[in-house]
């Protein structure tokens, strides 16, 4: 029974902790950046990782410090935030196919009728040289059947333009005239191959 009759009442003791003391915490160690420095060496120097530096610094390019800059080195229990990932919903859809008709040109050719001089020297030289083909022009800097130089055309009396501009017939009568002029060496292999 409780002092003074009355039992409804009962004594209740509350402890009460003494006020915890605060303890002070070290300074964390800064660094001042100097020409040179990297965030991974200074990292290095004080086991602490480059994305840790930069997280801890607020510093939005960790490839872009600059001297004098003072960086302060987190406590070692710190770790870099993850990156956050942006998930975004994924969406196919079927590309896009276009269709391009170009427009039709028709090209015709200018006829030429050609023929090489059969089986001669002068034919197997064609042959040889051009496919007999005098309309030839590979760019090259060698024209027609017989694959002739301007310069070598032009000597012999051939005309303007283009030996390959002209007909079978009229490069074979300015060919003939190279030959009198420069011998079969105009035609070095080819004269030999065909027996000239």
């Amino acid at each position: 029974m409780a002092a003074s009759g009355m039992p409804w009442l009962a004594a209740e003791v509350v402890t009460v902790a003494p006020a915890a003391t605060p303890v002070a915490t070290p300074p964390l160690p800064r660094y001042t950046v100097v020409s040179g420095d990297t965030l991974s060496a200074i990292g290095a120097r004080f086991h602490r990782s480059w994305p840790a530096l930069a997280a801890y610094n607020k510093i939005p390019n960790p490839n872009l410090i600059y001297v004098a800059q003072v960086i302060t080195i987190p406590p070692a229990s710190y770790s870099a935030p993850a990156p956050a990932v942006v998930s975004a919903p994924v969406t196919y859809s079927a590309p896009v196919q276009h269709t391009y008709t170009a427009p039709r040109r028709t090209y015709m050719a200018p006829q030429r009728s050609y023929s090489t001089a059969g089986s001669g020297v002068w034919g197997c030289i064609a042959q040889h040289e051009s496919g007999g083909n005098p309309a030839t022009n590979t760019g090259n800097g060698y024209y027609g059947a017989f694959q002739d130089t301007i310069g070598s055309w032009r000597s012999a009396g051939g005309g303007p333009g283009l030996p390959s501009d002209y007909s079978y017939s009229e490069q074979l009568r300015v060919n003939q005239v190279i030959q009198q002029q420069q011998g079969w060496g105009a035609w070095p292999n080819t004269s030999k191959m065909c027996g000239a």
